[in-house]
């Protein structure tokens, strides 16, 4: 009866040992597990935070890009106003020169007809005096 106890026993103990075994290997693949998540979880915390910052980063340069396209669009738009405005100013002047081209043509013309018929005419100075 002793020499079963004491095989049970033994018995107990080697399968404790086999289990304390399995439980010590068990709980080094956890921690060895939880420590490369923990690594990975790290990791890509940091490349999270790298790619929020260029997030921000961006977000600025498109806010500034977009305040930069409404100025530029005004300037183009005030620019054109002033073109057509400057447009009607010269195409006005325009008609007055061609208006003052036509009336010297004729001035001129006038007075080529007047000297041309006057130099055929004998000019009579005595009545000059």
């Amino acid at each position: 009866l002793i020499q079963e106890l004491i095989e049970r026993l033994l018995q107990e103990a080697a399968n404790e040992a086999t289990q304390k075994g399995w439980c010590d290997k068990a709980m080094s693949d956890a921690k060895q597990k939880r420590d490369y998540a923990s690594e990975e979880i790290a990791t890509l915390n940091e490349k999270m935070a790298e790619l929020e910052a260029r997030r921000d980063s961006l977000t600025e340069a498109l806010d500034t890009l977009e305040k930069e396209i409404a100025e530029l669009t005004e300037s183009q738009a005030k620019t054109k106003a002033e073109r057509e405005e400057e447009k009607k100013e010269n195409e006005e002047t325009v008609k007055e020169a061609s208006a003052g081209l036509d009336a010297l043509t004729m001035c001129i013309d006038i007075l080529n007809k007047f000297y041309a018929s006057a130099k055929k005419e004998s000019v009579d100075l005595s009545l000059a005096q």
